[in-house]
């Protein structure tokens, strides 16, 4: 697989495509070996309305999938404007983490509906900080960027590589391998930000089975981990949205924010 220089690129978009969570989902988490699957890549609420998106090479930086054989960068070999991001031969077993990072992303949105964001993202330090500011009736001026992540895994032989760092600023990294437990057990993750445990931080799990889907909030704690008891067969996302004070290139956004998101099955 050949590697290729990352684009950057800032564009304005609306305010109903921000507020809504980017994730990758394959067809299925569990691949036979020699047989193939379609990864794609969905923009909605809670695994929820979704609506399949097309790889964008000018807003991706990175696209790479890391297993026990190494890094590979996916960006030369995925699948553009429609249809699945990528076709994935499951030729050797083992468990597969995919990773993108996408650039950065300039929205403004109305103050009432900013707020209404914030605090459903689970942001209300934002919140009172816009107030200290006295820019609680001004627009939110925001400059975003997603992380995604899914985690695949090939035949039986489990290995370590969903514990794997991928450098993300913002990224949710499982403390065990998913596909090592199974209905009832309880699973840990780990969020970091820049490098660093993400602590007090609201993370959402949502979970869908059979055509259902539902959400509960979690915090973090002192060492930015989050412990979900996987009570369900399906498709699990674990997200969240991470917010701060805008600090370069500074002239059309107050607000950074970092959005993770990381999906895998449960069976």
């Amino acid at each position: 697989m050949k590697a290729v220089s990352a684009i950057i690129a800032i564009t304005f978009i609306t305010f109903s495509a921000a507020a809504h969570d980017l994730w990758m989902e394959p067809e299925t988490f569990f691949v036979r070996p020699g047989s193939k699957t379609a990864i794609y890549m969905y923009l909605g609420e809670g695994l929820s309305n979704r609506e399949e998106k097309p790889y964008l090479p000018q807003k991706t930086d990175s696209f790479e999938v890391l297993s026990r054989f190494g890094v590979f960068d996916l960006r030369t070999l995925a699948e553009r404007d429609a249809g699945p991001i990528l076709r994935f031969a499951g030729d050797a077993e083992g468990t597969y983490l995919f990773s993108m990072a996408r650039n950065a992303t300039l929205i403004e949105i109305d103050a009432d509906k900013f707020e209404a964001y914030l605090r459903e993202e689970g942001l209300e330090e934002i919140i009172a900080e816009r107030k200290r500011l006295g820019e609680s009736d001004m627009p939110g001026r925001e400059r975003y960027s997603r992380y995604l992540k899914t985690i695949l895994q090939v035949g039986t032989e489990l290995d370590a590589s969903p514990k794997k760092q991928t450098n993300a600023r913002l990224e949710i990294v499982p403390q065990d391998n998913p596909y090592a437990k199974r209905v009832g057990d309880r699973l840990k993750f780990q969020v970091l930000f820049a490098g660093r445990p993400l602590r007090n931080k609201a993370v959402f799990v949502d979970r869908r089975t059979g055509g259902q889907s539902d959400s509960q909030k979690l915090v973090t704690d002192s060492d930015g981990t989050v412990v979900i008891k996987l009570d369900a067969k399906g498709t699990w996302l674990i997200r969240l949205v991470h917010m701060q004070r805008c600090e370069r290139m500074c002239k059309d956004a107050d607000w950074d924010s970092f959005w993770a998101t990381l999906t895998f099955g449960v069976r």
